[in-house]
């Protein structure tokens, strides 16, 4: 749910005088997964630069640099390594937060699946 949609929500996690976003981190996280800024905007449906500025602001209020950039696509440095199994996890946490409210409220959601047959 939040992963593949930019979020209409701003969320700010405050390390220091520093902080980062909930879209930051989904930002960060596309990019890891699709291989490149490139693939990620694609699949974010976004622009190649508002993702990279995304990226540059995460990567400031970390005060770290995140991803080394080449014409092949990226690699992570340590700091990605370590920062890429906690944002999937924050954000896995935000998915689980958001369903447990919608069903409080009353708009569960989920599928159903039926059978239909021609035959009398």
């Amino acid at each position: 749910m939040l992963n593949n949609v930019r979020s209409q929500y701003s969320i700010k996690i405050t390390f220091s005088d520093h902080a980062m976003t909930l879209q930051q981190l989904r930002d960060f996280v596309a990019v890891v997964q699709q291989g490149s800024v490139r693939a990620a905007a694609r699949s974010l449906q976004t622009s190649q630069s508002g993702l990279t500025k995304s990226l540059q602001n995460l990567e400031s209020s970390l005060q770290v640099s995140l991803l080394h950039r080449t014409t092949r696509g990226i690699t992570l440095t340590r700091y990605a390594d370590a920062l890429f199994v906690r944002a999937q996890a924050i954000l896995r946490e935000c998915d689980q937060a958001e369903t447990a409210i919608q069903q409080l409220r009353g708009l569960g959601m989920g599928s159903v699946a039926f059978g239909v047959s021609t035959a009398p």
